[in-house]
């Protein structure tokens, strides 16, 4: 029945809190709240300012359910009361430093209104007390609040021949304790690149490919958070958009009308293994894949990795611009070659695009990140990318990807007049141009021969397009022969002459 006698706590929590006197309001609290937990609560913050610590606790003891049927009072009993009678919070300010914690302040306050000689049983019994605190705290402090809540009583003993009074006995009760704790911590969780602790090659943020037709599959290990641990990894998809002003693709802007969201956000908890997130979007384009890397306390910092996504996507001819032989005759719509050369001049200007790539200005430069993002309190901007965790790997990062008309490559070959395209030979075109000059020493062609030259362009995607134009040879002059005349005259075959 000794165990029966703990007060039954229904509410107990503590609130920290800094207000602002001069704009009358609350800016932030942060509230731990151990109600029906038994192993306490723990609450992680960084903030580093607060002026009042707030208290709210209610208990109950109820002595009808824990002492049912008691018998009467005996006669050398005056008087008996059980219920609470001591309620208190003890206060532990720890500091750490190099050598461990220690403890740096401790006081307890107490609950009035109880004691032994005036316990609480049978109603709630309620404490409440709002403290004003200017105290400043370091990241690594622990503020503990240990509560504990006692039950007990007494009762007035007589002499029961004289009936008059003799002694005040008290009860020793049992105690129930809770406790909360507010942690801090204003450090940002870290990468082992940062202090070369990487053992594995570990990445801040990695794609496992960023020209792709397949679904984003972003990756990445050797994040830590000495103090309060990574609480959670958010990762977020936008599809960039084109900065005339800058000449460069950028995440969508925030302006005074547009909250841009992400086309594709998720939660990812730090287990072992973690569960690595995909996502497919729905349209071409370049896509920027940012991780928020977020401890406990809510301190974060971000990486950012781009990939090009585009399954649909063609190489197109124009009809317009041709390719041609730029050595052939003018005067046959660049199809004979009436002087014979060993080189043989092709262009093809503006002749291959992707149009879906070059309106999207997929290959353009890729903008520095805007910050953005505050919280109204001391962070302003805080939502950033260093220069460092900005994406610099690669194929497609942060530098414009060389290119005509987002095409990336041209290949070139030439040979015998053929319907089937060839599987090998061909010889790339560098540095990048619309323009080849084909060699044909050791070509034997003469007049009357043909010969076909092929390009073949291929976009970032690794999609290709092959075009190809034949040129006939001919150096012989035309040749003409002499004019025979047969005339009518008499005795001829015709019935009149001239």
């Amino acid at each position: 029945r000794r165990q029966q006698f703990k007060p039954l706590i229904e509410r107990i929590n503590s609130t920290f809190t800094y207000h602002s006197f001069t704009q009358k309001r609350d800016v932030y609290n942060y509230m731990a709240d151990a109600t029906n937990r038994t192993a306490g609560d723990i609450v992680w913050t960084n903030q580093n300012k607060f002026n009042q610590l707030e208290f709210d606790l209610e208990a109950y003891v109820d002595t009808s359910t824990v002492f049912p049927n008691n018998p009467p009072l005996p006669s050398y009993v005056m008087e008996t009361k059980l219920g609470i009678v001591a309620a208190s919070v003890k206060i532990i300010h720890e500091k750490l430093r190099k050598g461990g914690r220690y403890i740096a302040k401790e006081q307890t306050l107490s609950c009035p209104g109880v004691s032994n000689g005036q316990p609480i049983s049978d109603t709630r019994f309620k404490c409440y007390k709002k403290e004003s605190y200017m105290i400043q705290f370091d990241s690594g402090d622990r503020y503990k609040l240990k509560y504990s809540i006692t039950t007990g009583g007494y009762r007035k003993l007589r002499n029961t021949y004289t009936w008059s009074y003799i002694r005040t006995e008290t009860y020793s009760g049992i105690s129930e304790e809770n406790s909360m704790e507010f942690w801090f911590d204003y450090d940002e969780p870290n990468h082992c690149t940062e202090d070369s602790s990487c053992s594995l090659n570990e990445s801040p943020l990695q794609l496992q490919e960023d020209i792709t037709k397949s679904p984003i599959s972003p990756k990445w290990s050797g994040w830590v958070d000495k103090l309060s641990d990574i609480g959670k990894y958010v990762i977020e998809v936008w599809k960039m958009e084109y900065n005339i002003d800058y000449s460069g693709l950028r995440e969508p802007d925030i302006t005074t009308n547009v909250n841009p969201v992400p086309d594709y956000i998720t939660v990812v908890l730090p287990e072992n293994p973690i569960k690595f997130p995909t996502y497919e979007p729905k349209d071409p384009g370049v896509y920027s894949v940012i991780i928020e890397v977020n401890d406990r306390a809510n301190n974060s910092k971000y990486a950012r990795r781009f990939v090009i996504y585009d399954n649909t996507s063609e190489i197109t001819i124009s009809e317009i611009h041709r390719l041609y032989a730029t050595s052939a005759s003018n005067d046959s719509q660049f199809s004979w070659m009436t002087k014979f050369s060993q080189q043989v001049d092709v262009s093809w200007n503006n002749h291959f695009l992707n149009d879906v790539h070059e309106k999207g200005h997929f290959l353009a430069k890729i903008l520095d990140y805007t910050p953005r993002l505050s919280d109204n309190i001391s962070r302003v901007d805080y939502k950033k990318i260093l220069e460092k965790f900005d994406d610099t790997e690669g194929v497609r990062n942060k530098t414009a990807i060389k290119n005509i008309n987002s095409i990336v490559r041209f290949e070139t070959r030439h040979g015998k007049v053929s319907t089937e395209i060839p599987q090998i030979g061909w010889v790339p075109v560098f540095p990048l141009r619309e323009n080849f000059t084909f060699n044909l020493n050791g070509i034997d062609i003469e007049d009357g021969d043909s010969h076909q030259f092929w390009v073949r362009a291929f976009d970032i995607m690794g999609n290709t397009r092959v075009d190809s134009i034949v040129v006939h040879f001919d150096s012989s002059e035309p040749f003409v022969y002499e004019p025979m005349i047969d005339l009518n005259i008499k005795d001829g075959n015709y019935p009149f002459s001239s």
